[in-house]
C-alpha cells in the first residue's frame, strides 16, 4: 500500500482520537467547573455527594459514577453511599472492599486502601478473571478511575468513575478530575466539622438551659427562706429586683447586665437568713451591736453566693449593695468608681422600695418621700446617672412600686 495512504489513514486516526480527548477534556473541565458551583450550593453531605455524582454523569457525560465510604469492620468494606448513571446491579454485583488481601479488590477499594488514583483500561480485555472487570464491562464500562477523597490526612472515602471508551481518562483529563475529588473532599471535611460545631452548640445550648433553670429555682428558693424568715419584708426583694431591672433598662445596659441585676435583686438580703428573728423583727429601736449584725448581711450573701451556681458578677452585686458614692455605706467603705454600677443601681432600688413600704420600726414613708431621698443625695450617696434615670421612670413614665409585682427571669 502506498505510504501516503497509510500516513493519511494514520493521520485521520490521530485526528480523531485528539478531538475526542478535546472532547473529554471539555467534559471534565465543564464537571469541575459544575462540581464547585454544587459544592457552594449543598448544607448537608448527602446534597453534596448527590449533586456531585450527577454532576459527573448528566454534565460530563459518563455513564456512571458512585462515591463510598470505608467500613472499618472485620472485612473492611466499601459502602456505596451515593451513585448516578446505569448502575444496572454492578455495586451489589461484586464484593466492594479495601483489604489489603483482597487482590482482586474494586478501583474505589484500592483508592481508599492506597490513597492514590486508581485507573484502569480496556476492562473487556481478557487478563483472567477479576469480577469487578467483568462485571463493569458486562454493562458498557469499559475504563475506571477511582480517586481517594481525602482530608487532612484521613481518608474518607472514594468517588469511582466509569466511561464507555477503552482508552478513557488521559492525563489532562485526570488532573481536572482529580481537584473535583479535592474539592469534594474538603466539602465533606467542612460540613461534618460544621455539623459537629452545630451539635456542639446545640449541647452547650441545653447545658446552659438547664443551667438558667436551676439557677431560676435556686434564686427562688433562697428568696422564699428568706421572707419566710422575716415577714416584713416579704415583697420587697422581688419589687427591688423589679426596679432594678427597669433602672439598668433605662439607662441601656446589656441584657446581661440586666438579667445580672435581676437575680441580685432577688437576692440581695440572703444574707439576713444568719441574722437572729428577734433582731430583724423587732419593733423598736436596735443597739449599736445588733446594727453592725445587721450592717454584716452584705457579706455573708456573698459568701453564699460564691458558693451557688449563679453568674459570677451576682455575688459581688449583692456584696457592694449596701455601698455608698461618698465611702459612707457598708461593709467596705467603697467609694466612686470602686462600686459596681450594677450595686449603686440596686442600692437606688432598694432605698426607694424601703422607704416606700412598712417595717417593724416605723411606719411606711411613701414614694414621695423616698423620691425626694434619692434628689436630695444624689451625687451624696446615689450615682446621679442612676439616680436620674429612677427619677424619670416615677416622674416622667408613671412607673408604680406596686406591692404585688413580681420579678421574672429575663432570657
Amino acid at each position: 500500500m502506498d505510504n501516503r495512504i497509510l500516513g493519511a489513514s494514520q493521520g485521520s486516526v490521530d485526528s480523531k482520537r485528539d478531538r475526542l480527548v478535546h472532547k473529554n477534556l471539555n467534559r471534565a473541565f465543564d464537571t469541575l467547573r459544575e462540581g464547585n458551583y454544587a459544592l457552594v450550593r449543598s448544607y448537608t453531605e448527602t446534597t453534596l455527594l448527590n449533586k456531585m455524582c450527577r454532576v459527573i454523569v448528566e454534565l460530563g457525560g459518563y455513564p456512571f459514577a458512585w462515591i463510598g465510604f470505608p467500613e472499618n469492620g472485620r472485612y473492611r468494606k466499601v459502602r456505596p453511599v451515593v451513585y448516578a448513571g446505569d448502575e444496572d446491579g454492578y455495586l451489589s454485583a461484586i464484593e466492594l472492599t479495601w483489604s489489603h488481601v483482597k487482590m482482586s479488590k474494586d478501583p474505589a477499594g484500592i483508592a481508599i486502601q492506597t490513597g492514590e488514583v486508581s485507573i484502569e483500561k480496556n476492562l473487556a480485555k481478557k487478563n483472567g478473571f477479576v469480577p469487578w472487570k467483568a462485571e463493569a464491562s458486562k454493562r458498557g464500562f469499559l475504563s475506571s478511575v477511582a480517586f481517594p477523597l481525602i482530608r487532612d490526612d484521613q481518608t474518607l472515602g472514594a468517588v469511582n468513575i466509569f466511561s464507555g471508551d477503552p482508552e478513557g481518562f488521559g492525563k489532562e483529563e485526570i488532573v481536572l478530575l482529580s481537584a473535583l475529588a479535592e474539592d469534594l473532599s474538603y466539602g465533606i471535611a467542612t460540613i461534618r466539622t460544621r455539623e459537629k460545631m452545630k451539635t456542639v452548640e446545640e449541647k452547650l445550648k441545653e447545658s446552659q438551659e438547664r443551667l438558667q433553670r436551676t439557677v431560676e429555682v435556686t434564686i427562688q428558693a433562697l428568696a422564699t427562706t428568706i421572707e419566710m424568715r422575716d415577714p416584713y419584708t416579704a415583697g420587697h426583694q422581688r419589687r427591688v429586683a423589679t426596679l432594678a431591672s427597669a433602672i439598668a433598662e433605662e439607662m441601656d445596659l446589656t441584657k446581661e447586665k440586666v438579667d445580672n441585676i435581676n437575680i441580685a435583686g432577688l437576692i440581695h438580703d440572703i444574707g439576713k437568713i444568719y441574722i437572729p428573728v428577734e433582731i430583724l423583727t423587732r419593733p423598736g429601736k436596735l443597739s449599736e451591736y445588733e446594727v453592725d449584725i445587721i450592717k454584716a448581711h452584705p457579706q455573708y450573701g456573698h459568701d453564699i453566693m460564691i458558693e451557688t451556681e449563679v453568674p459570677e458578677p451576682v455575688a459581688e452585686i449583692v456584696h457592694q449593695h449596701h455601698e455608698r458614692v461618698n465611702g459612707s455605706g457598708y461593709p467596705d467603705g467603697k467609694k466612686g468608681e470602686e462600686i459596681l454600677l450594677e450595686s449603686k443601681i440596686l442600692s437606688v432600688a432598694d432605698v426607694v422600695e424601703a422607704m416606700s413600704s412598712h417595717r417593724p420600726y416605723r411606719p411606711a414613708l411613701g414614694i414621695d418621700v423616698a423620691l425626694d431621698e434619692i434628689k436630695n443625695y444624689r451625687g451624696i450617696y446615689y450615682e446621679p446617672e442612676v439616680a436620674d434615670a429612677c427619677l424619670r421612670l416615677f416622674e416622667k413614665k408613671g412607673y408604680e412600686l406596686s406591692q404585688e409585682s413580681q420579678s421574672t427571669f429575663h432570657h
